[in-house]
């Protein structure tokens, strides 16, 4: 053993026999693995409130910790204003008429409580972890929060302020004007497209955030997840205080709808961005949701396609062509559509170059049969992914997500798992031709035109 080595592990017998095992080992020959034949999923506990509130439990004796989600319909579907939803999200933490935003602050930090608000496409969540033993003091809060939110102005003022000041550090990013331009051109008629812009800022008010909240959050029903150590006593200090809540009739399903025949423009975006070396690449279309017949194959293309590490473009663009770092496709599920991004970010003069290999890659999938060897590696890498996310009642809990808001049920994962066991050569094959078209997918670039431009 080296003299250098001794000085590291001492006399330690464990560290020497650690030590011995790593030198034996021939790193020329891979670990062996095991395919999974079979996996196993946690359904929830299903309870009704006294007040009508469905909730879905899910318990681990393991866990020390309970995990809250509070799901509401709000969104940007129901928008008048864009911004809206983001921002009545955000302020519902910012003071009560019994407690200021510091307060409520402070309140949570003596608890050594994480909350957090988020407003999605399709939905606005209130999420927050607890220790069991302070659930109680916690729930009374939320109560307060969903039935006496105040918005005051001063706190406004300061989310506006934040929020102006990250717009405008993001605005410098070619990544952040791409995915903004891509979202614009995949849905240029629809909610779903639109970003909170600077001009966007002046339209928000107290008043118009206090009648969002009023309509889409006040005593409106909202799906209730919890997970963790969710124990009978847990479920009572629930019921106790978000079941005792005053409900009201749920309100309507939003107007806006997709129309896919009026969506995407699929006219190739070129943005100026003068000050940069790197431009940024987005492709993508609009796709059918989970819940259509396609998209387990669709979803193992993609994998193939771009959505791991040893993918074709990652093999190709970043491995062979050193164009990225990295490149990636992936598809993006919303409640009334679904579409493939293809994204990287690339030294301007690859720009032409990566978009080409793309279209490259995307012909070979829909011309070529894929070679067997890689038909497994994907199969096994996409079944142990999938397995590695039914552990914890946390993974329990957004697998239930993933499935519950499209209406779906168990058999959905049943079928994936059972897909993902059998599907074909023959099949991806099929669905390239369907679906895989990247000369006729929105293109977004942002960089400097003049290296942009330039021929490889």
């Amino acid at each position: 053993m080296p003299t250098e080595v001794k000085c590291l592990v001492g006399h330690n017998p464990l560290f020497i026999i650690i030590y011995k095992f790593m030198t034996y080992l021939d790193r020329n020959i891979a670990p062996s693995f095991q395919t999974i034949k079979e996996v196993s999923f946690v359904h929830p506990e299903v309870y009704s409130l006294s007040n009508g509130l469905q909730m879905y439990s899910f318990h681990a004796d393991s866990q020390a910790i309970v995990r809250l989600e509070l799901i509401f319909k709000a969104s940007v579907l129901f928008e008048e204003q864009i911004g809206e939803s983001y921002f009545t999200t955000r302020m519902l933490t910012e003071g009560t008429t019994q407690k200021t935003s510091e307060e409520i602050s402070n309140y949570l930090d003596q608890y050594g409580v994480f909350m957090e608000t988020n407003a999605l496409a399709d939905r606005s969540i209130i999420v927050l972890y607890v220790l069991p033993k302070f659930l109680e003091p916690i729930l009374l809060l939320l109560a307060e929060i969903l039935q006496h939110c105040n918005f005051p102005e001063k706190e406004l003022q300061n989310i506006q302020n934040i929020f102006l000041q990250n717009l405008q550090i993001n605005k410098q990013k070619t990544s952040f004007l791409a995915t903004q331009a891509f979202k614009k051109a995949i849905f240029p008629h629809h909610a779903y497209g639109n970003s909170i812009e600077e001009e966007h800022l002046q339209n928000i008010n107290t008043s118009l955030l206090s009648t969002f909240y009023q309509k889409y959050f006040y005593q409106k029903p909202f799906d209730l997840i919890v997970s963790g150590y969710v124990d009978s006593a847990i479920r009572q200090k629930i019921e106790n205080i978000l079941g005792k809540m005053t409900l009201q009739a749920d309100y309507t399903n939003p107007t806006k709808t997709i129309n896919p025949s009026t969506e995407t423009n699929t006219q190739s975006n070129w943005i100026e961005k003068s000050d940069s070396l790197q431009a940024s690449i987005r492709l993508g279309s609009l796709l059918p949701t989970k819940t259509h017949k396609d998209f387990f194959h669709l979803s193992i293309l993609n994998e193939i396609f771009g959505g791991y590490f040893g993918s074709r473009l990652m093999k190709n663009i970043r491995e062979e062509k050193g164009y990225t770092y990295g490149i990636y496709s992936q598809l993006a599920m919303l409640q009334q559509a679904g579409y493939w991004v293809i994204g990287a970010d690339v030294k301007g003069e690859f720009a032409r170059a990566t978009i080409q290999e793309i279209h490259k890659e995307a012909q070979k999938l829909r011309q070529e049969l894929v070679p067997e060897e890689e038909l497994e590696t994907v199969r096994n890498y996409m079944l142990g992914s999938f397995a590695s996310t039914l552990i914890t009642p946390f993974d329990w809990a957004d697998r239930f997500k993933s499935i519950h808001f499209f209406q779906l049920d168990y058999q959905y994962y049943e079928n994936y798992f059972q897909t993902l066991q059998t599907f074909t050569a023959e099949e991806i094959l099929q669905s390239a031709n369907e679906y895989l078209h990247t000369e006729k997918m929105a293109e977004v670039v942002v960089g400097q035109k003049e290296l942009i431009a330039e021929e490889n």
